[in-house]
């Protein structure tokens, strides 16, 4: 997800600006063909409507331009999420499926593990593996969490394995999100939720992966 960009805002603001004194350019250049009496602000000369006509397309043409090259180097952080190993392990891969690198700023996480207590949130990585290793869970063992340190450059087209968990064990957890923020080169920010336990899978699927490997 995009967040807040304030000169796309800006660009934005000034087309509707031009467009509108283009308009009103035009209305009192055409006063004399309606017949009624003129109020005072149409007396007020801004611009002609050529000056005003001619920065309106200047600036939508540049809005135009910056979209299209903001597009050429936007990252775009998807994800994939299956059973692996004949359904030993539970996976999940995230890919930069845009043209430009992905800055990490920011890598936190979301967990619930029973239902009652309160969701944790935001959380850093070592405290996701303290809660793991609390119900029996052994790192690198039984699961693996990838840490995503702030500065790290996520190429285009490339493809990284961020979560693994042995499927005897999925059940014992409710939710599990991976919260990203980030930049592209411009300074353009976003944030993606990876769901590392897919909020679809029904505690009895979690139940059929988990018996399937016992």
């Amino acid at each position: 997800m995009r967040s807040f960009d304030p000169l796309m805002i800006f660009f934005v603001v000034l087309s509707f600006t031009f467009f509108g004194l283009t308009l009103y350019s035009i209305l009192q250049e055409n006063l004399h063909l309606f017949d009624f009496k003129k109020p005072r602000f149409l007396l007020i000369r801004i611009l002609s409507t050529e000056a005003s006509a001619s920065l309106f397309v200047t600036v939508l043409g540049a809005l135009l331009v910056r979209n299209q090259f903001v597009l050429g180097l936007r990252p775009r952080i998807s994800y994939k999420s299956d059973s692996i190993d004949a359904g030993i392990t539970w996976q999940v891969k995230i890919k930069n499926a845009g043209l430009g690198a992905a800055i990490i700023d920011r890598c936190v996480f979301e967990l619930e593990i029973s239902k009652g207590v309160k969701c944790l949130s935001p959380i850093e990585f070592e405290e996701v593996v303290n809660h793991f290793s609390e119900m029996g869970l052994v790192y690198e063992s039984d699961f693996s969490l990838g840490k995503i340190s702030t500065g790290f450059t996520f190429p285009p087209q490339e493809e990284y394995s961020v979560f693994d968990i042995k499927t005897k064990h999925i059940h014992k957890i409710i939710c599990l999100n991976m919260i990203l923020h980030f930049q592209g080169f411009l300074g353009d920010r976003y944030y993606r939720s990876i769901a590392l336990i897919p909020k679809n899978l029904t505690k009895e699927n979690k139940d059929i992966l988990s018996f399937a490997t016992k």
